[in-house]
């Protein structure tokens, strides 16, 4: 096998992979909220669950704006 078998098989390789690699990372966003849904444990927030799966604290970030916008000079 030569050098230039190796690096044929090599590119048919690469041009097979990027597009399933590329449909993978365009897929991860949905995976990733399909995974938030399944995990709601149905905790009652103005945010959407894929945000409350992550664990960040947004109501607190939210209660705090509506306190500071509160006291406009």
């Amino acid at each position: 096998m030569g050098l230039s078998e190796l690096l044929e098989i090599f590119t048919l390789q690469i041009l097979w992979i990027f597009p399933c690699f590329r449909l993978l990372v365009s897929l991860l966003p949905l995976v990733f909220l399909l995974l938030a849904r399944l995990f709601d444990l149905g905790l009652s927030s103005p945010y959407p669950a894929s945000f409350r799966c992550l664990g960040t604290n947004l109501d607190l970030i939210h209660h705090v704006h509506i306190s500071v916008s509160d006291h406009d000079p």
